[in-house]
Parts: structure tokens; sequence; C-alpha cells
């Protein structure tokens, strides 16, 4: 049986390093058209509904005033008649 030929070995060109900040391949551009929406659907509302008002809510005050009964103001007669100052 013949000796085949041996074809000799090549390496491989060497590829040099990528350099820093620079990328090895291109970006992806976005495809023309239309750009991309935001997955957020539209509000919904009834056909025929008046719009949301376009205003802040009115001031509320920090204390809402107590309902029912009023206590006694100091200095009142309802409020001395009420306290005994001499108790025997």
């Amino acid at each position: 049986m013949p000796n085949q030929p041996v074809e000799p070995v090549t390496e491989p060109p060497e590829i040099p390093p990528p350099t820093p900040g620079t990328p090895t391949e291109p970006p992806i551009e976005q495809p023309p058209g239309e750009p991309q929406q935001p997955d957020v659907p539209a509000p919904i509302r009834d056909p025929g509904a008046p719009p949301p008002p376009d205003e802040l809510p009115g001031h509320t005050p920090d204390e809402l005033p107590i309902r029912g009964p009023q206590p006694p103001q100091p200095g009142s007669p309802s409020a001395a008649a009420k306290i005994d100052l001499n108790p025997r």
C-alpha cells in the first residue's frame, strides 16, 4: 500500500484581541418603521362618559371637626357647675 502524502498542517491566522471599549459586533439597530409602544393599554372609559377632571382635590384640614355634643368650654357657667371646688 503506497503512502499517501500528508498535507502540511497550517495554523489559523492569529486574531488580535478586541480593543477595550470596542464592540466585537455592530449593535443591532431598530427596524425602520413605527417605534415600539410600551405594553400598557389605554385607560378604559365607558362610551359617552365625561372625561375625568384635570384638577387636584380640595384642601382637607389636618384636624377634622368632631361631631356630636361639644364638651363644655373652661370658664363657661356649665363647666363651673359640674366642678365642685369644695368637696366634703
